[in-house]
C-alpha cells in the first residue's frame, strides 16, 4: 500500500486498537505520519492508529475508542475542523469526550479561534516539538513513562 494511501489499519503497539491508551492521528502527510508515530512511541505511547483524512477517522471511532485525537486541519475529503463538528455532535448523545488537540503550521489567532470555534481542545504548531507534544499529552492523559531503549553494552 502507498505511504499515501496508509488507513487505520496501521496501527502499532501491543496495546491494539481502540484500547484505553490508544492515540488516533489523523494526517494526510506520510511523512507527518511517520514523525508523529516515532514522537509518540519515544513519549511512551505505544498503542496508536493513524488515518489519512476526518471522513477515515470518523468510520474508525464508530467501531473503536481512543483517548485522544491528534489531527491536522486542513485534508483532503474531510478537514479537521469537520471532523471535530461531527465528533462533538456524536459526544453529544453519548456524553463521552475525547480531546482532539489540532496540529497545524496554521498559527495566526484566527486560525487557532477556527480550531477551538470546532470543538477542538488544543492547538499544537508544526513542526511538532517534541517537548511541546509531550506537554499538551500529559496535560490532557496525564503523566506516562518514556520508551526505554537499551543501554549501550547491555546485552538481552
Amino acid at each position: 500500500m502507498p505511504e499515501a494511501a496508509m488507513t487505520a489499519d496501521r496501527v502499532t503497539g501491543a496495546a491494539g486498537m481502540g484500547e484505553p491508551g490508544c492515540i488516533l492521528v489523523v494526517e494526510d502527510n506520510a511523512m507527518n505520519q511517520q514523525l508523529l508515530v516515532r514522537q509518540l512511541a519515544r513519549l511512551g505511547h505505544a498503542s496508536v492508529a493513524v488515518v489519512g483524512n476526518g471522513a477515515e477517522a470518523l468510520q474508525w471511532l464508530e467501531q473503536h475508542a481512543c483517548s485522544l485525537v491528534l489531527t491536522d486541519c486542513q485534508m483532503p475529503h474531510m478537514d479537521g475542523y469537520e471532523m471535530t463538528r461531527r465528533i462533538r455532535e456524536q459526544e453529544r448523545h453519548s456524553g463521552r469526550h475525547v480531546p482532539v488537540i489540532a496540529l497545524s503550521a496554521a498559527v495566526m489567532d484566527e486560525d487557532k479561534a477556527n480550531c477551538f470555534a470546532a470543538g477542538m481542545d488544543e492547538h499544537v504548531s508544526k513542526p511538532t516539538q517534541l517537548a511541546t507534544l509531550d506537554g499538551t499529552l500529559r496535560r490532557w492523559l496525564g503523566p506516562r513513562e518514556p520508551a526505554r531503549t537499551p543501554e549501550k553494552g547491555a546485552s538481552r
